[in-house]
């Protein structure tokens, strides 16, 4: 799967912070750093910093399920 054209998007703040903490895990995607489950393949193409974009997406879409008492909505 190209997760170059799934995870476009007109974020560049997004994409800034991904390419930067990116950078700062010296390339490494979060699946090595956090533990994170990934559903993409990884090929030559793969890009650690749209990894990232995705994770942290990932992380805001959990948080905004969860309702006002913290706990998960359901």
């Amino acid at each position: 799967m190209d997760q170059a054209k799934q995870l476009d998007d007109e974020n560049p703040a997004l994409e800034n912070a991904a390419k930067y903490i990116c950078n700062l895990k010296c390339g490494l995607c979060p699946m090595v750093v956090e533990g994170f489950h990934c559903e993409f393949e990884c090929s030559l193409e793969t890009a650690p910093w749209k990894c990232w974009r995705y994770y942290f997406r990932q992380i805001a879409l959990k948080d905004s399920k969860k309702d006002v008492s913290g706990k998960e909505a359901g």
